[in-house]
Formats: structure tokens, sequence, C-alpha cells
């Protein structure tokens, strides 16, 4: 008979693993990070070899806008992240900007958007992040074009691709904070990627201990209910967040309308309204199979112990099969 283990020391356990490897690799060695690329105009980006083609607009963020961009020395196209850094720095009180602009410099993974390039512009403390380019967009960019949900099998790919990025970067104790749609974005090998926020939470203070967010950022249909009162697991949100980004690609809506207000947003969890949420979507015979509500019914769940971590939403019904 498998034995069944108490979720908070469960839980307990895998803080611990995750304060250890942030530990090794952002407090012993922090000071061996490299930090961003100092200039004083965006002009002298060109001679660093990069160009921003402020005519080729992308997308924008609450700090940034997003322009294609050239790395001159291979003739390729990228996207160019332009941060508004300072800005976002006095507004949500980070204590330690430059270690928010190292750990950004140093992150990488497959299922990450990969950063080639990050500039700091001294003149206008401007942050210029040249990355890899999504040729296909972000997902929110291909449901909106089609008015159709993402073909199930795709759906999934794109899912574990997104659980992968996301468990990469909970491993570390970092918490991404904005996983949505229009974050996850598809390349020309029609794989998905995470596209890094322009700023995330560490789940450890700078002693190493495991701390709470007390600052949820910007509103929006990803928000986790605790969010909503006061400080919380920025990890565990993550993974809500991440079942909303599934539930949109396969039903082309959010699973809940009244994700601002915590009282309803409950009432709507108790009752499991996103369950037959599909009348209200853009298609009335869109409908969720009985394997993916199993898999939303382990996801959104009030309590953060009970909601599986990251990884293990691999083991999941519907996405491990």
């Amino acid at each position: 008979m498998k034995e069944v283990r108490d979720p908070v020391k469960v839980r307990e356990e895998l803080n611990n693993r995750r304060r250890e490897k942030w530990h090794e690799l952002f407090l012993k060695n922090f000071n061996e990070l490299e930090a961003p690329e100092m200039v004083h105009w965006e002009e002298s980006l060109d001679r660093k070899g990069f160009e921003v083609l402020r005519t080729q607009h992308r997308g924008n963020g609450e700090f940034s806008e997003c322009y294609t961009g050239k790395w001159v020395e291979i003739q390729k196209e990228v996207a160019c992240k332009v941060l508004r850094f300072k800005e976002a720095v006095m507004k949500y009180k980070i204590e330690n900007p430059v270690r928010q602009l190292k750990l950004l410099n140093n992150l990488s993974h497959s299922k990450l958007i990969e950063m080639i390039k990050i500039f700091e512009i001294t003149k206008t403390q401007k942050i210029y992040i040249f990355m890899q380019l999504a040729e296909q967009g972000s997902v929110s960019d291909l449901i909106n074009k089609s008015r159709k949900p993402i073909e199930e099998s795709l759906a999934k790919r794109w899912a574990v691709d997104c659980a992968t990025g996301l468990a990469y970067l909970h491993s570390m104790g970092i918490a991404h904070r904005r996983v949505t749609a229009k974050n996850m974005l598809i390349d020309a090998r029609n794989e998905a990627k995470l596209s890094l926020p322009d700023l995330f939470f560490e789940l450890c203070d700078q002693q190493g201990k495991v701390r709470n967010c007390n600052n949820p950022g910007s509103r929006g249909s990803h928000w986790a209910p605790e969010c909503l009162q006061g400080p919380y697991d920025p990890l565990q949100a993550d993974v809500w967040a991440f079942g909303v980004v599934v539930y949109y690609m396969l039903i082309t809506k959010a699973p809940f309308m009244h994700y601002h207000k915590f009282d309803k947003m409950k009432d709507e969890i108790d009752r499991k309204l996103w369950s037959s949420s599909f009348q209200t979507s853009v298609d009335p015979s869109i409908r969720l199979t009985e394997a993916q509500k199993k898999f939303f019914e382990k996801i959104f769940v009030l309590d953060v112990i009970t909601r599986p971590a990251i990884d293990e939403v691999f083991a999941l019904p519907w996405l491990s099969t």
C-alpha cells in the first residue's frame, strides 16, 4: 500500500531543496554572476552590434515595450524589450535592483526565451534586453487571430513546455508571477517558451530564509485567489496561473469571471463553475473532457498546500497521458 505523506512536510522538504539550490547559485556565487553591460545612450548599441527597429512594435508589458531588433554580427532578427526599470523598482519597492538584473542576465533554459544580451542605458536608466524572437507570437495572439481553441494534443505539449520552464525557475526558488497566455511564446519549431517577466520574486530573502510575497503585481485573470488576501506563496500562485493558461488554450476564455473579488471567486471555485463555463465561450460547442476536468480539479483549489507544486503537475490526469 502506498504511503500517504503529510502534504505540509512534503512542501517543506521541497522548499528546503529550493533554498539549498538558491543558496548555491545566487548567494555563494552572486558576485561572480555577469551583470548587464552598461552604455551611455541607445545610439551606442549600434557599436555593440545590436539595433532596435522602432517601427516594428511587437507588444508591451506593465513597464516595457517590445520591438523587433537585429543582431548585426550574424544578421539575425531578434526581439528587444525596452524596460523602464527605475519606474518598476520604485513602484514595487525592489530592495536590490542590481540583483534582479544579474539574475535576469544569468537564467538559461531551453523552455525559456533565450537572453542574448542585456544593456543598461545609464543616461535614461532603461534596460534593453535583446532576446530570442518567437516567430509565431504568443498563445494569446494565436487564439485571438483564429478565434478557436488550441488543438488538444498541441495544447498538452505546450503545457508541458511551459511547466518545464516554470519548474526550472521554481527549482531555484524564483517565482515568475506573470504566467499568462501573453507570456507563453511559440517559436518557429512550434515549441512553447516562457518569456521572463519584467520583475520576478525570489522565494528566499538574502539570508536564505523562505518568505511569502506581499505584492501580487498587476491585476489579471491569472491571479490566484490568495493574491487577493495579503502575503501569499508566489510559487503556488504560479501553478494556479499555469492552470489558467492551459484552460484558456482549451476553452478560449478565462475560467473565472470574478478574479478581482475573493468571495465571488471562492464561490465560483466551490461550485466548480469553471467546469460548465463553456456555455459562455466563443464557441458554445467547446467542451471540457472528463480527463481535462480532473486535471483542473487538482489545480483550481483554494488550499495552496494541497494544490500541486509545479514539479507535480506532470503526473496529473490528462497531462500525463
